[in-house]
């Protein structure tokens, strides 16, 4: 199983700047500093304090390798973040770089989901926000969050060797665009590639013949509105030929954005403009046509005008009468509001105590291991958690014997 060495502030021993054991301690099976296997299992444990002040929730975990840490100006900005719910008592984390890295977690409370979301923002290659390793180091938190930093190493020999390059390596990655991260996935990877992915390429065909008739119809049928609407559209032979050639599908169908364009001349530097559309001639004609309508209307159907003006009255009387009930009725719905938020309060506080004394329990720094024991982890909060860390567990427990991982090139 994997083990590790925390740094100081992680075990209780004084270092430089340091008065108190941290608010948080993770476990991630002992103490040596060299791991024995890729894929690391972690529990964390808080200190009475921080149970009974802090209500920790949620942490967001950092692991950096070598270069990212080194990395003078980003390396507080890249690496991996994971958010985890503390009330999943274990998680697990796969790695694949060797040599040294460094963990950090930070913890935060209820209400702090957003605040710990922030973390995990990207911008391009890295992280908005900024983690100050050497604070966490120096005074074990975070701001004023419980923080906590590890430092383990990785041999290269705990990763699975990496599968030879051949026509198969190639066709079994073809379609993927990141390469298998470990052997579990590649195999899975194995066995699409010769049963399902035939078939997948051959309707993959299809559906590009199936994508080109309906963009030739959207061509044919687009340049046909915007020509009556007033536009000058594209050639549609022009645009066809392109598809049928490979090139990027042009999806804009207009060559003049400017309305009743119509043709620039090259050597007067002048525009043409329609006078009239296509539109314009139907609106217009349809303009006559509901005129007669109109005049037809008023002199035949006065009965069913009168009946109209009558229902609409008759609805209009409906609406005053619900805004009448409706005022009277505001008094008992604000005192029964009242009511539901005090119960909701109640309630609220019977929970935080369910939780914290369930923090106590299982997650005291006083009950911490030495190492992971996967046949004994604490257990989740609640009975719907504890089957899905049940089953998350054996999962895992599984891929770590069987599914190690590759070693980035």
């Amino acid at each position: 199983m994997p083990t590790t060495k925390q740094t100081p502030q992680s075990t209780g021993d004084s270092g430089p700047g340091i008065t108190n054991k941290p608010g948080i301690e993770l476990v991630l099976n002992g103490g040596q500093r060299v791991l024995d296997a890729a894929t690391l299992p972690i529990e964390w444990f808080f200190s009475a304090d921080v149970i009974a002040t802090k209500q920790p929730t949620y942490i967001v975990l950092v692991v950096q390798n070598k270069r990212e840490a080194n990395n003078t100006g980003r390396n507080m900005e890249n690496g991996r973040r994971l958010l985890l719910t503390v009330s999943q008592t274990v998680t697990f984390l796969q790695l694949f770089d060797p040599g040294y890295h460094r963990m950090a977690a930070i913890v935060f409370g209820e209400g702090e989901l957003e605040n710990a979301k922030n973390y995990l923002v990207r911008d391009d290659k890295c992280y908005r926000s900024t983690i100050n390793w050497e604070k966490i180091l120096e005074r074990g938190t975070f701001g004023d969050r419980p923080a906590t930093t590890v430092e383990f190493e990785v041999p290269e020999q705990v990763f699975a060797p990496e599968p030879p390059d051949s026509w198969q390596k190639k066709w079994i990655n073809y379609l993927h665009k990141e390469k298998a991260k470990d052997e579990c996935v590649y195999t899975r990877r194995k066995i699409y590639a010769f049963l399902v992915k035939p078939e997948i390429v051959a309707l993959r065909a299809i559906g590009m013949l199936i994508a080109g008739i309906f963009y030739s119809l959207y061509v044919i049928i687009g340049c046909g509105i915007l020509a009556f609407i007033g536009y000058r559209p594209e050639s549609p032979i022009e645009l066809l030929s392109r598809m049928i050639k490979g090139h990027e599908l042009e999806f804009e169908l207009r060559r003049y954005q400017q309305y009743r364009r119509w043709s620039y001349d090259t050597k007067t530097y002048k525009d043409t403009y329609l006078r009239v559309t296509p539109f314009e001639v139907l609106f217009i004609l349809a303009s006559f046509g509901g005129f007669a309508a109109a005049i037809y209307y008023a002199w035949f159907m006065s009965f069913p005008t009168i009946f109209f003006l009558s229902w609409l009255v008759a609805i209009g009387g409906i609406f005053l009468l619900h805004t009448i009930i409706t005022k009277r009725s505001e008094k008992w719905q604000s005192l029964l509001k009242q009511r539901q938020e005090g119960a909701e309060k109640r309630a609220k506080i019977a929970e935080e105590e369910k939780y914290r004394a369930w923090l106590t329990e299982y997650l005291n720094a006083s009950k911490k291991p030495s190492v992971v024991d996967l046949n004994n982890v604490p257990k989740a909060y609640g009975s719907g958690q504890r089957v899905v860390q049940w089953f998350t567990v054996n999962v895992w427990k599984e891929k770590m014997r069987h599914c190690k991982p590759f070693a980035r090139q």
